[in-house]
C-alpha cells in the first residue's frame, strides 16, 4: 500500500495487538500476538516497510521490529568513515587514513596535499 495514512493506522493497529500480547503472555514468557503475525508473513511485510518513501513509516516499521521482533539495529562500518583521533587530525573524519602513519612531515601518509 502506498497511501501512508492508511499504512501508518495498519501499523499502529498493529502495534495496539503486540502491546496487548505481552499483557498476556503464556507460562513460556512469549507474546502470543508476535507468533501469529509471524505466521501470518507479517514480519517479512513489516521488513518491506523500512523501504517506504515516508520516513515515519520506516521509523515506526523499524521500532516494531526491534520491540517485539528481536530485531536490532546493525551500522554498516564498512561504509562508516573512520574517526582519527591525535594531534594531526583532531578528531576529524580521516577516509581512507587507517593506521597509515605519518610521513616525514608530519601528515598523514596517504593524504592530498595542495601547494
Amino acid at each position: 500500500m502506498h497511501d501512508s495514512k492508511i499504512v501508518t493506522v495498519a501499523l499502529e493497529g498493529l502495534e495496539n495487538i503486540l502491546k496487548v500480547g505481552q499483557l498476556s503472555c503464556g507460562p513460556d514468557g512469549a507474546n502470543p500476538m508476535v507468533n501469529l503475525v509471524a505466521e501470518c508473513g507479517g514480519i517479512v511485510k513489516i521488513e518491506e516497510l523500512q523501504s517506504h518513501e515516508n520516513h515515519a513509516i520506516y521509523q515506526r516499521a523499524v521500532k516494531l521490529l526491534e520491540t517485539y521482533f528481536g530485531a536490532v539495529d546493525e551500522e554498516d562500518t564498512a561504509i562508516a568513515p573512520e574517526i582519527v583521533d591525535g594531534d594531526v587530525m583532531g578528531g576529524q573524519y580521516g577516509f581512507g587514513t587507517g593506521s597509515a602513519g605519518l610521513d616525514g612531515g608530519g601528515f598523514p601518509a596517504n593524504t592530498f596535499r595542495f601547494g
